[in-house]
């Protein structure tokens, strides 16, 4: 499919292609719809999508320093803020 060049995109189809929309919940109603699929199948592509950009992205770094909660951090929180 070629995309017009001089102009925005103004389907929804030219702007999913262009990477200018996500697929919204109603994107994917119609998507499926017209193409025979689900709406489930769009909606999982775009969360695979976002989840990719997410881990490969600017703030993926930060992700690394982030410690899961243990047990005993939790309950020393609990402790503190039952103490205050």
């Amino acid at each position: 499919m070629t995309l017009p060049t001089h102009r925005t995109p103004t389907h929804p189809g030219e702007m999913l292609i262009e990477d200018k929309r996500g697929v919204t919940p109603d994107t994917a109603l119609r998507l499926s719809k017209f193409l025979g699929t689900t709406a489930e199948f769009w909606l999982n592509g775009q969360r695979n999508w976002d989840l990719w950009h997410a881990l490969h992205g600017p703030g993926a770094a930060e992700l690394k320093t982030i410690r899961p909660l243990t047990r005993s951090r939790r309950r020393s929180k609990d402790r503190s803020r039952h103490s205050a």
